[in-house]
């Protein structure tokens, strides 16, 4: 394990507290979930899957190149 040191304001590590005691959670748990959850999320995106992505065309009036 690694320690992390930061530097919080006074008031911003009261509200830590008090969200970290509200989940039963100490300040270090607290992080530690939030750390975790995180690293879970950042997982590459792949756009294939995305139903919008494998949408084919739509009736539009609309010109095939929009640059025109």
């Amino acid at each position: 394990m690694t320690d992390l040191t930061i530097h919080l304001m006074e008031p911003d590590y009261s509200r830590l507290e008090q969200m970290a005691e509200h989940e039963g959670k100490s300040v270090n748990a607290l992080i530690q979930d939030w750390i975790e959850k995180l690293l879970d999320i950042t997982e590459p995106f792949d756009v294939t899957q995305d139903p919008i992505f494998q949408m084919h065309g739509y009736d539009s009036d609309a010109p095939v190149d929009l640059s025109i």
